[in-house]
């Protein structure tokens, strides 16, 4: 199982490995210049993090709810979803295809309440940007000290204006998010005969 860890997209594997690596280097930009759809991301996701964590406590399903409200904001989930599926997307009828995304944002749900169970109100920066794909960005964002001690997540972003800026992928200590989830999802179909409704129910356990 992957985990995502907020904050639980790559042949952006190596890619995201060697930024990572620039950014600690201090070979990057510390912030995103004359770029205030980037710093206005990172603002929001610093101002969402900190509200969750001071208003839920340590209940998981107040969490929860912060968290489907924070997903919705940032990310394209149903980019990701069709990513991760692969080639399945297509063969996906449309009840299917609901069930499964469906299923997917459950998936990711359970993936962010224990970093911010564990946040404990360390800074949140951003560390880096990068153009990718000619507009999709890579944006490192460090959450702890400045000093190196902290760890960097890359979000991946599409769009543009300030408030059309989504996910497309979370990538934690050189993992893709999506990725790892295609992997896993192909390993599923594989085992099951390609039977989509049983990944539907893989995903719902």
């Amino acid at each position: 199982m992957m985990d995502i860890r907020l904050t639980h997209l790559l042949g952006i594997l190596l890619m995201a490995a060697a930024f990572a690596c620039a950014v600690a280097k201090g070979s990057l930009p510390a912030r995103a210049q004359d770029d205030a759809s980037i710093d206005q991301f990172v603002a929001f996701l610093d101002q969402s993090v900190r509200a969750i964590h001071a208003q839920t406590g340590t209940t998981d399903e107040a969490i929860r709810a912060g968290c489907r409200d924070l997903m919705a904001r940032i990310l394209d989930l149903e980019a990701m979803a069709r990513d991760a599926a692969g080639e399945s997307w297509d063969a996906m009828t449309q009840t299917q295809r609901a069930g499964y995304l469906s299923a997917f944002e459950r998936r990711l749900l359970s993936d962010c309440v224990g970093p911010i169970r564990d946040y404990k109100g360390e800074p949140i920066a951003l560390a880096g940007v990068r153009t990718v794909d000619g507009s999709e960005r890579l944006v490192a964002i460090r959450f702890g000290p400045q000093d190196g001690a902290g760890r960097i997540i890359t979000w991946r972003l599409h769009g543009a204006a300030p408030n059309n800026l989504r996910v497309i992928d979370i990538i934690v200590d050189g993992r893709s998010t999506v990725a790892n989830l295609r992997s896993e999802f192909s390993a599923v179909l594989q085992s099951q005969n390609g039977n989509i409704d049983l990944l539907i129910e893989f995903l719902r356990r």
